[in-house]
């Protein structure tokens, strides 16, 4: 039963570990053989922090968004079938007396 955790069709393992797997690669070799001395300006370091913050927080919102949008947008087409439905089986019915209206 647990079999399924450990499938690779439809993970999206493979593709992650396309990207994962040269970055990982690439901070293990600047690791061991790049400068020791990684002395940052710490100016920019926070202004990197927050411009990354801002983006991360500005696509999340958009997100957010689109997502409530898209239930509304459902929300409003299963009311209209519902309503068409509904209709249907007011103008239907089974004796042959009403079949003329």
């Amino acid at each position: 039963q647990i079999k399924f955790l450990f499938q690779l069709r439809g993970s999206v393992l493979p593709k992650a570990m396309v990207w994962a797997a040269p970055s990982t690669l690439l901070a293990v070799i600047l690791c061991f053989y790049g400068p020791k001395d990684l002395s940052m300006n710490v100016s920019v370091f926070s202004t990197w922090n927050f411009v990354l913050g801002y983006l991360v927080v500005f696509r999340a919102n958009q997100a957010y968004s689109r997502f409530w949008e898209a239930g509304t947008i459902i929300q409003k087409v299963r009311g209209n079938w519902f309503n068409a439905v509904s209709c249907c089986f007011a103008l239907c019915s089974p004796e042959p007396e009403k079949a003329k209206e």
